[in-house]
């Protein structure tokens, strides 16, 4: 069911066990499965973390990573002994189930490959049983030129992959949709170019994304957080001194039958839904920033989001 929390206000969430002069933000939810060093059913928020003036334009400046923290009330707590990914920033996560019906963790975060003349963005994507298991020099596989990609596994054990062409009718940022048999699928290059574009209401100048995705057992649907991003001028292309506008976004679609309808998105969360930001901040540019990390699931009440591209917020769906 779509949430109607426009009326909820959030919060600023503090973070533990980052240096002082670093800033967190774009946090994913995983609901601990397999547990290890962590009880099951324990909400895990992987978080971006790096230095206020990082910026992937310099690779001198960026420093990002991703750490996993918990929650102790209004603060995120570093968890120990748990991997730091350097160099990947936007964590996101599902459980499917594997081939042995054991819960199989995917996780994916985005890296920068600069070895060549021109950076180019890929997403890394591991497959291990645990966070605990999780090693950054280990992915499953890589996809290249293209980030916001999700994934969610159906009742059939098929998997729905949601992608995030910039091209052709694409331009400058759609959301496509393309379902595989397995999760090996991903590693054949043919299988993201297999998506059909969504067919939203709006036709203004923007760029969207999926943030997170999971499949509804009590409707047969899949829900779908996602945001949808503006900038002064209308061009992305060359927006490095324009103000940017993001907000968080849902929506609902039928896996049986994606492309037949028109989806008419609901706001979730909006900048103003947040305390003012008293804290580091990147400057106005990034003031209308919303970036949702989603809930963790059907049964989870809590919504999280990237604010200003420096803090973590929380929005309680109850």
């Amino acid at each position: 069911m779509i949430s109607k929390i426009n009326n909820f206000k959030g919060s600023l969430l503090k973070v533990s066990g980052i240096g002082a002069d670093e800033i967190a933000y774009n946090p994913a939810v995983i609901v601990q499965k397999n547990a290890n060093k962590i009880a099951n059913g324990v909400n895990i928020i992987a978080a971006r973390v790096e230095s206020l003036n990082s910026n992937w334009a310099d690779p001198k400046l960026y420093d990002p990573h991703i750490m996993f923290f918990i929650r102790q009330d209004d603060n995120l707590v570093l968890i120990p002994s748990t991997p730091v990914f350097y160099q990947y920033e936007d964590p996101w996560a599902t459980w499917l189930i594997g081939e042995n019906n054991e819960p199989q963790l995917l996780f994916g975060g985005v890296k920068v490959d600069y070895s060549g003349n021109e950076p180019v963005i890929t997403t890394q994507l591991y497959l291990v049983p645990s966070i605990s298991e999780l090693n950054p020099n280990q992915p499953f596989a890589e996809i290249r030129e293209m980030k916001d990609i999700r994934f969610a596994q159906l009742p059939n054990r098929q998997i729905a992959v949601f992608t995030r062409p910039t091209t052709g009718k694409a331009n400058p940022g759609r959301i496509g949709l393309t379902i595989i048999n397995n999760i090996r699928d991903i590693k054949n290059p043919e299988t993201l170019h297999s998506a059909k574009l969504l067919k939203f209401n709006f036709d203004f100048y923007c760029k969207i994304g999926t943030n997170e995705v999971f499949f509804v057992d009590k409707t047969g649907l899949l829900h779908v957080f996602f945001h949808i991003a503006t900038v002064e001028g209308n061009d992305f292309a060359h927006s490095s001194n324009q103000l940017i506008h993001y907000a968080g976004y849902e929506f609902e679609l039928d896996p049986k039958a994606p492309f037949d309808k028109v989806i008419t998105p609901s706001l979730v969360a909006k900048r103003s839904d947040f305390p003012k930001n008293t804290s580091d901040s990147k400057g106005p540019r990034f003031d209308d920033v919303v970036f949702p990390g989603g809930t963790g699931g059907p049964d989870q009440k809590e919504y999280f989001a990237g604010i200003e591209d420096a803090r973590i917020g929380v929005i309680d769906l109850r």
